[in-house]
């Protein structure tokens, strides 16, 4: 487990309200944090990761892993307020199903519905035809970023760009968010030349050096750049759906997590994104795919004034 002096670990941990039958109630134990946002309006894996710590705490040591997750997001999580769960087993067994239910402060109001399955990893047995280990060489890597401030936000407040420390492959169009002007221009050469791969590749990690699992790798899923690059600056994209599989424990001592994600498809204003997770000996530890909405990003702004 991870050390809960860790920001992330702060700010989704969750407490048991009460508990009946296969009925489990659960809450925040803090306010949805107005530091993890994008733009005026929480993150959707930080989000996601809040949820998935509520189902770690419904099924608890008999079911340790999470194997899979799918949640649907109904309307915007407000900052400031608590998510508050209801969540039930609707099938025990070595492999346990649970749906969940997800309010605010207004109980009549659903955010977020979710379907999760858990059982132990480590008990897995079966063949495995997986593709290489992800290699990607860090020290080739140029420092990029995750999220957006708005305007008019303080400079001395963090953001989610804060949380994190990216390293992208200055190839695909992570490197035309890269943080520093002289990488940027090499990824814009590349895009100029047609060299510019339309995926993203790179490695993420918490800027606090909190150790990678699979609680975290719920918000790394959903943690990339835009890949539509002629509408990223004037769009907000945000999640309607989103599926992640858990396929392996994360190796012990991981810090940076790999992430390679494509988007293929945009279609009235509706894309989806594939992306897969691998640990720091290459190994595949999830895999997602989302669907979006592409909408003008006035929509994001909006929220909270």
């Amino acid at each position: 487990m991870s050390s809960p002096d860790y920001e992330f670990d702060r700010v989704t941990r969750v407490r048991v309200v009460s508990r009946d039958g296969d009925v489990t109630r659960l809450e925040q134990e803090g306010p949805v944090s107005d530091e993890w946002m994008i733009g005026n309006v929480p993150h959707g894996g930080y989000v996601l990761s809040i949820v998935l710590s509520a189902f770690q705490s419904h099924f608890g040591a008999s079911h340790p892993d999470p194997f899979s997750i799918t949640a649907h997001f109904h309307h915007p999580t407000i900052p400031r307020q608590r998510e508050r769960f209801t969540i039930t087993t609707i099938k025990p067994g070595r492999l346990s199903t649970a749906t969940a239910i997800m309010t605010q402060d207004d109980p009549s109001k659903i955010i977020l519905t979710a379907t999760a399955i858990f059982g132990d990893l480590s008990k897995e047995k079966g063949p495995s035809d997986v593709p290489a280990p992800f290699a990607l060489d860090r020290s080739m890597c140029v420092p990029s970023v995750v999220g957006m401030r708005i305007p008019g936000a303080p400079k001395d407040k963090k953001a989610i760009g804060d949380q994190t420390e990216v390293l992208a492959d200055p190839r695909t169009i992570a490197g035309l968010f890269a943080s520093r002007q002289e990488d940027r221009l090499m990824s814009e050469e590349a895009d100029r030349q047609g060299k510019l791969d339309m995926l993203t590749r790179q490695w993420m990690r918490f800027a606090d050096g909190r150790p990678a699992d699979l609680l975290g790798c719920a918000f790394f899923a959903d943690a990339f750049v835009p890949m539509w690059r002629r509408l990223f600056k004037s769009h907000w994209f945000p999640t309607l759906e989103l599926n992640l599989q858990f396929r392996r424990r994360v190796s012990p001592g991981t810090r940076w997590i790999g992430q390679r994600c494509q988007s293929r498809f945009l279609v009235n204003g509706r894309n989806e994104v594939d992306v897969e997770l691998f640990d720091e000996e290459g190994h595949l530890v999830a895999m997602a795919r989302q669907m979006a909405l592409i909408v003008n990003v006035e929509r994001n702004f909006k929220h909270g004034k």
